[in-house]
């Protein structure tokens, strides 16, 4: 069963980590029914779902900045294979705001939690990965393995090339309990790193209090923190993620007319329009005339800092709070 238009174009067209976030959220909560690093089609394990506090902390996560791409609950129990199986509780994703990173960090050293943090850019030696499960007493899977660019694009397949290009730049946290019986105390600690999630500075809506009725996720807008309809100019129930509750491709057609697809020249994200730019900051972006590359001084600018790709001179894997 291939993936619904309607859900591959949600996926092409995020931009940002908050983008994927919020993504990711709709997905656990099955409002999208895919997610690119799985078979179409196929949603959250029942683990997940059916372990309140582990649902609700992913839905806060993804939604203030940590991208989750694998949890499991804390268990002991005799398997269907009549095995003695142990698995203590995870969590793993991507985080690109420093603050969020910081925040992990210290939630790790205050909760005693296991912590493993990289990124691609990072060519120094690594650890060893979390021992997250364990079948008659001997290890079975792993957590906090480092991934290369290769694989974090293999990841986010079929999602916008900004996205992704964050994903690449993005750390790798996993955070994990130190044994079985710590009671999920991964699961408190996370609800309170990200208990005062960031709000739009324009209507002051959070993600847990949305402007719009079906949700609204914060994304970055010219420099500004903004929800969703605030920064595409969609209030209300107006936007164009609106297709109602069906999972119909038709439902998109009746939308947006007859759609005709193309990407935007200067950052690939694909849209339904004629011109060559999703938005008036791209088409200004990639202008000749000086008077109009304000934005891409800027996006330059960033390319150049020493902070985005050089190579990491102090020991990453250390759990001590940075300032």
């Amino acid at each position: 069963m291939l993936r619904s238009l309607r859900d591959r174009w949600r996926w092409r067209a995020a931009r940002t980590a908050a983008d994927l976030g919020e993504l990711t959220a709709q997905w656990l909560e099955g409002r999208i029914k895919s997610h690119p690093a799985l078979i179409p089609a196929a949603g959250p394990d029942e683990e997940t779902t059916g372990t309140p506090e582990l649902f609700a902390t992913l839905l806060l996560a993804n939604r203030c900045g940590y991208v989750t791409d694998f949890s499991q609950p804390g268990c002991r129990d005799v398997g269907a294979d009549g095995q003695w199986w142990s698995q203590i509780a995870a969590v793993s994703g991507f985080v690109t705001d420093p603050d969020v990173l910081n925040r992990l960090r210290v939630t790790a050293q205050t909760w005693g939690l296991n912590i493993r943090e990289y990124r691609c850019t990072y060519l120094g030696p690594l650890p060893e990965p979390i021992v997250v499960t364990e079948r008659a007493y001997q290890a079975h899977t792993w957590a906090g393995r480092a991934r290369a660019a290769r694989e974090v694009r293999w990841l986010w397949r079929g999602v916008g090339r900004p996205a992704v290009r964050a994903m690449e730049l993005a750390w790798q946290v996993t955070l994990a309990e130190a044994s079985p019986s710590s009671g999920g105390i991964l699961w408190r600690a996370l609800g309170e790193a990200f208990g005062d999630p960031a709000a739009c500075q324009r209507c002051a809506c959070t993600p847990y209090k949305p402007c719009r009725e079906r949700g609204c996720w914060l994304t970055t807008q010219g420099g500004e923190t903004l929800c969703w309809s605030c920064a595409w100019g969609h209030p209300g129930d107006t936007a164009p993620d609106d297709f109602g509750d069906g999972d119909q491709d038709d439902d998109f057609e009746d939308f947006w007319g007859e759609p005709e697809e193309s990407e935007c020249d200067l950052c690939g994200a694909p849209f339904c329009d004629f011109g060559r730019y999703c938005t008036q900051t791209c088409e200004e972006a990639d202008a000749p005339d000086p008077e109009h590359s304000a934005v891409a001084e800027t996006v330059a600018e960033t390319v150049a800092d020493p902070e985005h790709f050089t190579v990491l001179g102090e020991d990453p894997w250390s759990t001590a709070p940075r300032t």
